[in-house]
């Protein structure tokens, strides 16, 4: 089950870290396939934190991407997560 929609009455990010925006665009090859990309953008500077691109979209696409985001960023407790509500981002994993 997707969580409440906190970002409607969320403040806007006023330093980095307080807010991250993911989705997950299907990207379109010159080989004809498909890959999926999934990253996680810092709201306050509008730059890519996290990303992995995968050939399929599933779990693990989104929770390397948030991995890696953690990793570089180390965000402080009280970070806002956002995405849409693919069904991976609701999945037990990830939440």
């Amino acid at each position: 089950m997707a969580a409440a929609n906190k970002l409607a009455s969320w403040p806007a990010a006023t330093a980095p870290n307080q807010l991250w925006v993911g989705d997950s665009p299907c990207l379109a090859l010159a080989t004809g396939h498909w890959a999926y990309l999934t990253y996680w953008r810092n709201a306050f500077s509008q730059r890519a934190v996290g990303w992995h691109v995968s050939e399929s979209l599933h779990t693990d696409l989104m929770l390397s991407a948030f991995n890696r985001a953690t990793a570089v960023c180390q965000p402080p407790p009280g970070l806002l997560v956002h995405a849409d509500r693919s069904s991976q981002y609701p999945s037990e994993a990830f939440t």
